[in-house]
């Protein structure tokens, strides 16, 4: 099992390597976190987390931008 952890990790480290911008990297998360949605047995939760997965990445972008001022 661990193996098989490692070599996921291994896999999507590699993704995210080939990726060519910060933008391409967000698309590969977005897809795999609406992957783990549809994983989700309670469908209030699963809306939820599909609403958050479908965050544009210019907003992304901003609010994590603004997490990093100062308050």
């Amino acid at each position: 099992m661990a193996a098989m952890r490692t070599f996921c990790l291994s896999a999507a480290v590699g993704l995210l390597a080939a990726c060519t911008t910060p933008q391409d990297a967000y698309v590969v998360f977005q897809r795999t976190q609406r992957q783990e949605c549809l994983k989700l047995p309670d469908l209030a939760e699963r809306s939820r987390c599909e609403k958050a997965a479908d965050l544009p990445y210019a907003r992304y972008k901003a609010e994590a931008e603004a997490a990093k001022r100062p308050q």
